[in-house]
């Protein structure tokens, strides 16, 4: 019994011991923007500057925004520059259209003073990243590194990196050049698309390192470089010495780092580490624009780092610590031992006062929405969003918890539960519920109370030290109450008049001090005093002259002096703390946000412990194991009892008779490969052999009756032993005519068996090799049986999509597969072949007729040379019922021109979406002030048809696989279209698509600059005009009449 309960425990353990994936949070607070957002820049106002990718400028910080239109394309960087009081430029960098200098003028507008131009791209370059030093700008841009002088009149950038031979050589190709960073007076870096930029601003020298490497970022942090590339984060000294190498994964674009959290950024994920060892992966609910390296900054004023995604800004607090925080946590609540908290997953946790960690003890169900808890000695109290008020016994073993505990209903209100509290009064641990319209009071014995003075009047707090017998509630707008230990409420006269009551504290002096939050003050009723707040949330006693209050971030600390309230100032102020789970307790501070919880010690703010919780078990896990396990218990415990009862002898000639039947089967098998005939004396042993009933009470019989068997057997056996090396002979030789996956196989097994002469190994491999020949043969034979109904048919999704190809496949795959691989694939396809001929597929096949004529009616209908298509449509439908298999080949011609005629339909539609956009496009630039012309006009149309002109290529390359296989002779004899990717190739698909087609607008469809007149001209001249005769011929005489003719000879009407 002590086995069974070890192995119970063990699989119980290995079970409940399973992790689980949880989605991760950075506690950010996100700013949405209605843009795509494309950078961020600093301003030493200490707000910033966010670029979209449509030229519009925000300046932004927390709720305040302002926003400039450019009228320009994404926005890289901005630099704010104040000249004189009054007197601003603004540095900009824009996509495709440089390095811009605007001016903001007395009425607040920016006004575009200049563009600054490269050799070669002249202002079409985009400059990624900039920084100034003194009175010069260096510009990362895409076709290297320049400077400016800014107080120069230049009107172009000198160029630093690469020379200027290489950037002739290559026509001023682009050269990427993601960001810029400055490393000490003298030492610029720049990240480069081969490799690390290394340049003296003294010397003027540069030198690379990385050579060949794509490098996405590089930033300096002390004395350290850090550099992005491929997947990996390396770490080098001023001399370019590599110090650490770090495969990071994910492929992170920028790296950065703030009080001691390193990040890097990529598309969709954020991996964090605090020691470059272990990181942590966080997957983004938003992805981040990738156009530039201005993603990520510090706030210089306060603790905040802002990070930009796709639409929106996250700030994310610096004091974030995941590494040791890892829960997010909604409720809490302490006794005179532990610390209880309560994760947004409802997993209960504990902590032990003297440690800094949280292990998990019970998981409430996922429906039980709770709002607040408390705790008296191992009493766990609660109530939920439903309004139902519960109570729990908590032990600190999770499986007491998991077997023992679950919690249970004391009340259900009807309104709205506002406030709780446990207090223990005359040794009575007695619950209060605060409700919309009142209060409740719940004795020991579960017997419910209302209290009638306070009927009517919103609960919005309560508060009671441990030692004294006083509870004090606040509420909405009646003032402050208290309940005494003789359970009479009395009424704080001075605070009648108080409104917005938010939470209340009081000393623990003999003359109590109360201390109201409301919604605009903190108001102190001893001494007299006030202090303005606005939007506090909870008040935090730590002793009579020191406590906190909760505002919208951070922790506010007030102490009490020379009759007054003194503020003390706000710690962590990038912290959004959650009232509901944040209390004091014995000179802490239990502080809960949603990147962890915090525990601090009185006047020791800046001293923050961060709470580590144990990972969680799943409880569904524990108790499906169990469960599980209890029935297996049960059902082995049964079998043992069944077989025990067995009588050992019958288990014995059970498993004689067995062998006999075996042997037999083996003679019957080799007698039948060797001599092609049933061996009737065999046959008959196995009939005898099978009769024999071993539950028989004359087991000496039995026993007698096989042993009798068995010699007979062997007798037969010698018999055969002098034909099987022969035969397996023959079958060498068989093997070695098919060519399979498993041939060579085969025959060194074969082989094998022979040299060593045992005559068992070569029966095992005779009766091997048989199976396998059978196997290979019929496989081959119904392959190919297959693949002959199925050549030369119509292929419909439903029915026999890919049947052919996956027959094919299967039939060179015997070189590569084993033959069992096979079989099993061929089984599968083989049944949906069966299927071809049933009324369901009849169905399908006339769907697709029904579909085909209707199509070809609207077709017919705008052009009646079509007709030819549905008199083939007809002539099919005519066919006798059932023949589907011969329908599906019927179909296939009518079909191959049904695709040529689709695949026209589909560039028709492409051609006539690429008008509309230039149409438009050409419309709004009519009204723009600011009008393109000529090849930039050209070029913008050019950018936003880019998808509609691949779609087109790929069309018509489309188009041209069909025409090969239905009228090559057409395309390559007579027309002479031998290059479909060629120019005359695409503009006749686009002229017979579309009759109507606008000529001057076929060069922007395809993609191509220039006049096609001439090819059109010579297309239709030259090649379709002269072949006129041939054409017509050819669709007189042909069986099947050609749409691809038809629609060439319609162009020369």
């Amino acid at each position: 019994m002590r086995k069974y309960f070890f192995i119970l425990s063990l699989i119980l353990l290995l079970f409940s011991c399973a992790k689980h994936e949880e989605i991760n949070t950075i506690g950010e607070t996100e700013y949405y923007f209605d843009e795509k957002l494309s950078s961020i820049s600093p301003d030493n106002d200490g707000s910033f500057w966010v670029g979209s990718e449509t030229g519009d400028l925000f300046n932004f910080k927390d709720n305040y925004r302002v926003l400039f239109d450019l009228g320009e394309d994404r926005i890289y960087k901005v630099n704010r520059e104040i000249v004189n009081p009054g007197d601003t430029l603004f540095w900009i960098a824009i996509r495709n259209s440089g390095l811009q200098k605007w001016r903001k003028n007395a009425n607040e507008e920016l006004k575009k003073l200049k563009t600054y131009n490269i050799n070669y791209k002249q202002n079409q370059y985009s400059p990624y990243d900039f920084l100034t030093i003194g009175e010069t700008m260096y510009v990362a841009t895409s076709q290297g590194v320049y400077y400016l002088d800014k107080n120069s009149d230049a009107d172009s950038l000198s160029l630093i990196f690469p020379s200027t031979e290489f950037l002739a050589k290559q026509d001023g190709t682009t050269f990427v050049v993601h960001n810029i960073c400055q490393y000490n007076d003298s030492l610029l870096l720049a990240s480069t698309q081969d490799g690390l930029l290394w340049y003296n601003r003294l010397t003027h020298k540069t030198r690379i390192t990385f050579k060949n490497n794509y490098i996405e970022h590089v930033s300096v942090y002390n004395d350290t470089i850090f550099t992005v590339a491929k997947d990996h984060l390396y770490l080098n000294n001023i001399h370019g010495d590599t110090l650490t190498q770090i495969e990071t994964g994910y492929g992170p674009k920028q790296y950065y780092r703030m009080q001691g959290i390193h990040y890097l950024v990529g598309a969709e994920d954020l991996l964090l580490s605090n020691d470059l060892k272990n990181f942590f992966n966080i997957r983004l609910k938003r992805s981040i624009p990738m156009g530039c390296r201005n993603l990520i900054l510090p706030d210089t004023l306060n603790n905040f780092t802002y990070l930009l995604t796709d639409n929106a800004v996250w700030r994310i607090s610096n004091n974030i610590d995941i590494f040791k925080s890892n829960k997010a946590i909604k409720a809490s609540c302490s006794n005179s031992r532990n610390i209880y908290y309560l994760s947004f997953k409802n997993e209960l946790f504990v902590q032990d006062r003297q440690t800094n960690e949280a292990k998990w003890i019970y998981t409430f169900p996922e429906d039980n929405l709770i709002q607040w808890m408390d705790i008296v000695n191992n009493d766990l109290y609660l109530y939920n969003i439903d309004n139902e008020f519960q109570k729990i016994i908590i032990s600190d073993n999770w499986i007491k918890n998991v077997i023992f505990n679950s919690p249970k209903t004391i009340l259900r209100s009807e309104a709205r539960i506002t406030a709780a509290s446990i207090k223990q009064m005359n040794g009575k641990n007695l619950s209060f519920l605060g409700i919309q319209d009142g209060l409740i009071k719940i004795n020991p014995d579960n017997k419910i109370d209302t209290i009638h003075e306070l009927s009517k009047a919103y609960i919005t707090s309560m508060f009671g030290h441990a030692d004294a017998d006083r509870l004090y509630i606040s509420t909405l707008n009646n003032g402050v109450f208290y309940i005494d230990r003789d359970n009479l409420v009395r009424h704080i006269p001075q605070t009648e008049k108080t409104s917005f009551i938010k939470d209340i504290i009081t000393t623990n002096s003999h003359n109590s001090n109360l201390i109201i939050l409301t919604n605009q003050h903190i108001i102190s009723q001893y001494p007299n005093d006030s202090v303005r707040v606005k939007g506090y949330k909870k008040l935090l006693y730590a002793n009579d002259t020191l406590f906190y209050a909760l505002p919208e971030f951070g922790i506010h600390k007030f102490i009490i002096s020379g009759n007054q309230i003194i503020d003390k100032g706000i710690f962590y102020k990038d912290i959004r703390f959650n009232r509901n789970s944040s209390f004091s307790t014995a000179n802490k501070l239990v502080l809960v946000s949603n990147i962890g919880s915090l525990y601090l010690s009185t006047n020791q703010e800046q001293v923050p412990v961060w709470i580590h919780f144990e990972d969680a078990i799943n409880i569904d896990i524990i108790r499906s194991v169990l469960l599980t396990l209890i029935i297996a218990l049960l059902v082995g415990l049964t079998i043992i009892i069944i077989v025990k009862k067995h009588n050992a002898n019958i288990v014995q000639i059970r498993k004689r008779k067995e062998d006999l039947i075996k042997r037999v089967d083996d003679l019957i098998f080799h007698y039948s490969i060797l001599e092609d005939t049933e061996n009737p004396e065999v046959s008959g042993l196995k009939n005898i052999i099978e009769s024999i009933d071993i539950d028989d009470k004359n087991k000496k019989d039995i026993n007698a009756r096989l042993e009798e068997l068995s010699l007979q057997i062997a007798k037969l056996n010698r018999g055969i032993a002098l034909l099987i090396p022969k035969k397996l002979d023959q079958q060498i030789e068989q093997i070695k005519e098919i060519e399979s996956f498993e041939t060579s196989l085969l025959l060194r097994l074969s082989q094998e068996a022979k040299t060593k002469n045992d005559l068992d190994m070569i029966k095992d491999r005779i009766r091997s090799n048989e199976i396998w020949l059978q196997e290979a043969t019929s496989l081959s034979d119904s392959l190919q049986t297959d693949i002959d109904t199925l050549s030369g048919s119509i292929e419909i999704e439903g029915l026999n999509k890919n049947m052919l190809i996956n027959l094919l496949s299967i039939k060179e795959n015997i070189k590569h597969k084993p033959l069992s691989d096979l079989t099993n694939e061929y089984n599968v396809i083989k049944n949906k072949i069966l299927e071809i001929d049933t009324e369901h597929s009849t169905g399908i096949i006339s769907k697709y007729i029904s579909d085909t004529d209707i199509y070809l009616m609207e077709k017919t209908s705008q052009d009646k040379g079509l007709l030819f298509l549905s008199d083939t449509l007809q002539k099919v439908k005519m066919m006798q019922p059932g023949q589907n298999t011969e329908l599906l080949k019927r179909l296939k011609p009518l079909d191959d021109q049904l695709r040529i005629l689709q695949t026209l339909d589909e560039i028709k539609s492409q051609a006539s979406m690429y008008k509309e956009t230039h149409d438009q496009i050409v419309k709004d630039n009519n009204n723009q002030i600011n009008k393109k012309f000529d090849k930039e006009l050209a070029s913008f149309i050019s950018d936003n048809t880019q998808t509609i002109t691949r779609s087109v290529n790929t069309l018509i390359a489309t188009l041209y696989s069909y025409l090969l296989k239905t009228d090559k002779h057409i395309v390559i004899d007579i027309l002479k279209l031998t290059n479909p990717e060629g120019q005359h190739a695409k503009v006749l698909a686009l002229l017979i698509a579309d009759l109507k087609i606008k000529r001057s607008l076929i060069p922007g469809m395809l993609g191509i600059y220039g006049n096609l007149n001439p090819v059109i001209s010579r297309l239709v001249n030259e090649r379709i005009k002269v072949n006129e005769t041939s054409l017509r011929s050819t669709q007189k005489s042909n069986k099947e009449k050609s749409v691809f003719v038809h629609l060439i000879l319609k162009l020369l009407e």
